[in-house]
């Protein structure tokens, strides 16, 4: 029996991917494809998980509660970072959905399979000793990925600083490529991993209909479960600014009787442009309208990426898709 693992890495259209599997999970039943229901947080339940803050340099204990359509319980068991639940009963679950229902194919789908240890995918494998397991990784521009992440904790007001700090402060750490293509085809073998290119494939079509056309599903049957690809839509420049000084007010200046709530209604009437954007746009306009990076931030991006991003491009791609690996994103700004 063959599993898919697919493992993201972050910002690569997992959501997307997940959302449409969980939507169509009785059709791919009807194809003999199990999209497992175990395996994931489920409806009501709290799951109380340490996330690493900075590189593990800091820790927090935050609450994550279901139904989610993705099996990230899985990982983090793995992980040891989810309290009370361990890696042996989460998975014993999961196969023992598997033996049940004798399906042709088994997806399985998070992104935190990702930030797993050499360790950790080791124990993954033995658990999985008797299917045929191929790994399932998208490859994205690492300047649009760092693009994404960056638009991501600014807009969850986790950061207030510039991208060039970001990039300069973070560089890859949160998720190395090249690590772990090294992690998952060591333990793998390299024929078991398959490297999607995120890139190549939204130049030309959508994440959901490659994935239907990977599977060699009939299209036709599918369409209904398609929704927009537009999970984690990244935020004009203007935004972004006033969400930065926005962050920074939060992080140093904020009364203490100003309850979060607040902050987090303000943050979201200026993600929607309403009246607080239009009033800080006409006051602010020369403050906010600056592009969020510049020539001088791609040379910085060059010099972090030559260390490993061409070696990465020469051992796992074709020459004919090295273009789609510039650190140049879609989205130029000024």
């Amino acid at each position: 029996m063959n599993i898919i693992l697919h493992i993201g890495p972050p910002k690569t259209g997992s959501t997307t991917l997940q959302s449409f599997l969980n939507s169509a999970q009785q059709e791919l039943s009807n194809d003999g494809i199990l999209y497992p229901s175990k395996g994931r947080s489920e409806a009501g339940v709290a799951y109380h998980i340490e996330l690493l803050e900075r590189d593990a340099r800091s820790r927090r204990i935050a609450s994550k509660h279901g139904p989610d359509f993705a099996h990230h319980l899985l990982a983090w068991a793995l992980a040891g970072t989810v309290q009370n639940i361990s890696a042996d009963s989460c998975w014993a679950e999961v196969i023992n959905e598997i033996e049940s229902v004798h399906p042709k194919m088994v997806i399985i789908s998070s992104e935190s399979f990702a930030r797993l240890s050499e360790e950790q995918l080791q124990k993954l494998k033995a658990m999985l000793k008797d299917y045929a397991v191929k790994v399932l990784i998208y490859f994205r521009n690492p300047f649009n990925w760092l693009l994404s992440r960056y638009n991501q904790i600014v807009k969850k007001g986790r950061y207030h600083r510039s991208f060039r700090a970001f990039m300069q402060e973070q560089s890859f750490h949160y998720i190395s490529y090249e690590h772990l293509m090294k992690r998952c085809v060591s333990i793998f073998g390299q024929k078991n991993v398959e490297l999607r290119l995120f890139d190549k494939i939204k130049r030309h079509d959508t994440l959901v209909n490659d994935l239907i056309h990977m599977l060699d599903l009939d299209a036709t049957k599918y369409g209904k479960y398609i929704t927009s690809e537009k999970q984690n839509v990244s935020l004009a420049s203007d935004i972004m600014n006033m969400l930065r000084y926005l962050n920074f007010i939060q992080h140093y200046f904020t009364p203490q009787s100003m309850h979060p709530t607040h902050i987090k209604r303000i943050r979201n009437r200026i993600i929607k442009k309403h009246k607080v954007y239009k009033r800080l746009n006409k006051i602010g306009k020369p403050l906010f309208d600056k592009a969020i990076y510049n020539k001088k931030d791609l040379k910085i991006y060059s010099t972090i990426t030559e260390a490993w991003l061409p070696e990465f491009l020469r051992n796992y791609l074709s020459p004919d898709d090295w273009d789609y690996y510039k650190p140049v994103a879609f989205n130029q700004e000024k």
